[in-house]
């Protein structure tokens, strides 16, 4: 009985990781969009958003036509070196977008940044980030992709994207 208590002990010991504190696990820019108003922007980020994440009702939580403010959850497929690249795996990554619009310039936040290994059997064991080694890598190989997409949305070249 002791070694299967003690092997448990050590199957959880792997398995657990300690996430960085919230508030490192987000990442702020505000972006210049000369020409474009806060109501354009406004609209053109709300339909970037209702049609690339796939179900607006889900992923829109906040939609502000008075502070030009929109806030999603996200949620998509992403891949970052985590050692469980195991065929059939899907690393995805999830965060908090809060969206903000001003003449000329717009904020856009990531907050509360996840990284989770979705296994073939259905569990999901989150991985990250841990480090701001690992939260520099999500944000080179995924949340840089959103930003340029909304962006590319918010000057008017662009209104969805299939890839998110």
């Amino acid at each position: 009985m002791k070694t299967v208590y003690l092997l448990l002990i050590a199957c959880f010991a792997v398995n657990c990781v300690t996430l960085m504190p919230a508030e490192q696990r987000q990442v702020r820019n505000v972006v210049e969009s000369k020409g474009v108003k806060a109501n354009e922007a406004y609209d053109r980020a709300l339909i970037w958003f209702a049609k690339s994440l796939g179900n607006a009702n889900w992923a829109v939580q906040i939609r502000d036509p008075q502070g030009k403010r929109i806030v999603a959850n996200v949620k998509y497929h992403c891949t970052i070196n985590t050692g469980s690249d195991i065929l059939g795996n899907q690393n995805m990554i999830g965060f908090i977008a809060d969206f903000q619009a001003k003449d000329d310039r717009f904020r856009l936040t990531f907050e509360d940044i996840i990284f989770t290994v979705r296994q073939q059997n259905g569990n999901e064991v989150v991985h990250g980030p841990t480090d701001e080694e690992q939260r520099s890598e999500i944000d080179q190989k995924c949340l840089i992709p959103v930003r340029d997409s909304i962006t590319a949305s918010v000057k008017g070249s662009r209104t969805v994207d299939d890839k998110f």
